[in-house]
């Protein structure tokens, strides 16, 4: 990472904390480049940019693979804030930034064709709405595809509804890492 673009993070994560932003951690998204490496991942989805905190980090990832992440963001203050870092960041370039509910279909239609498949899939949207993006997610995986969960522990009762899908799941193997002292992430890959 470039050390201009590491000191615009760590003003960006403090801007966060001032005011109340729910961006991941610096664990998480430590975790998330290093999977990114590991798995090479060229084409990354993510639901839930927020302010583009964890997209920015994503991004930076996949440059050593020449990548790129596509992300969806449901607040339009949020959806341009995110426009704006990405541009501050020098990463506008790899990252394409829709605006819309990820859990309307015709909205993810319009940007997702029937054999859009991604390397890795990051959700951290609405956390009532996992157990949704997790089927909607389904076709645009291939046999390779990790999905990343975030905050599943810190808000295990709001995600409920995802935790039972995944615990009915026969085709997916999941696992969970402890990222932070109160949080985790899952990892869902096909069997």
């Amino acid at each position: 990472m470039y050390e201009t673009r590491q000191s615009f993070l760590e003003t960006l994560k403090e801007h966060g904390i001032k005011n109340k932003i729910p961006n991941i951690s610096e664990e998480t998204a430590g975790f998330l480049q290093f999977m990114i490496w590991l798995k090479k991942a060229k084409s990354i989805l993510e639901i839930g940019a927020c302010n583009g905190y964890s997209t920015i980090w994503l991004a930076d990832a996949t440059e050593a693979f020449d990548g790129h992440v596509t992300s969806f963001e449901l607040s339009k203050p949020q959806y341009e804030e995110a426009l704006e870092n990405f541009k501050k960041a020098g990463l506008s370039d790899r990252i394409t930034l829709r605006l819309g509910d990820f859990t309307e279909e015709a909205v993810v239609g319009q940007w997702c064709s029937d054999d859009t498949q991604y390397d890795l899939i990051f959700m951290d949207g609405q956390k009532s709405d996992y157990h949704v993006f997790w089927e909607l997610v389904k076709p645009m995986m291939h046999e390779q595809t990790l999905v990343i969960v975030d905050d599943v522990l810190k808000f295990k009762e709001k995600c409920q509804m995802f935790w039972d899908a995944v615990e009915g799941e026969t085709d997916y193997v999941s696992h969970i890492v402890q990222t932070d002292e109160d949080d985790g992430v899952m990892l869902l890959q096909r069997k």
